[in-house]
């Protein structure tokens, strides 16, 4: 009778197991982060409970995958943002004026361009206000309303990274899958 010896190395498999599911969770984070950049892609204002639009694009380019060695949390990885407002985006909120009197709401087209031209609307020149709207003179002299002036404004909710994260779930998962395996795979010895 032949003997066969196998020695096993727990803690060397284990340590092994652990960075791979470590990286299946930062990939599967990355698909999550991925899907919601890609979904914010609409310019302009959003409605309620759909993915927030792209004006200046700072909350879409905030979006972050964090692999569990950033964290400092083996076992779990994140996606989101670290910018305020999209916080508000996700789960709706209240802004308020900063520094400010008013918040200014763009009522038209004329308006939304009118401030991607010009941030300070103090500076520019012709515009009054008239009963809680700030406007100019059209023709014949009627007063046109371009911005409503708001002390505050409700902002409904739009659950980009919850969505994102239910709807990619299934690419996450093989994410997860594949790294973890490629992570598992045999190493080959002389290669």
């Amino acid at each position: 009778m032949s003997r066969v010896t196998v020695k096993w190395n727990g803690g060397e498999w284990l340590a092994k197991l652990r960075v791979a599911v470590d990286d299946g969770l930062g990939a599967a984070a990355w698909v999550a982060a991925r899907h919601a950049v890609r979904s914010m892609s609409k310019p302009g204002p959003s409605a309620p409970g759909a993915y927030p639009g792209t004006d200046t694009g700072l909350g879409r380019a905030s979006v972050v995958a964090v692999h569990p060695r950033e964290l400092g949390t083996p076992g779990r990885a994140a996606y989101g943002s670290n910018v305020a407002y999209m916080r508000k985006q996700e789960f709706g909120g209240i802004i308020r004026a900063k520094g400010k009197r008013y918040l200014t709401v763009p009522l038209n087209r004329e308006a939304k361009l009118l401030r991607r031209r010009t941030p300070d609307l103090r500076s520019v020149p012709g515009l009054v206000i008239v009963k809680g709207l700030l406007g100019r003179k059209g023709p014949g002299g009627r007063f046109v309303p371009l911005f409503a002036l708001k002390r505050q404004v409700r902002l409904p909710p739009r659950p980009w990274a919850l969505r994102c994260g239910l709807e990619s779930a299934t690419a996450m998962k093989e994410a997860f899958v594949k790294v973890v395996r490629d992570g598992l795979a045999p190493v080959k010895e002389g290669v």
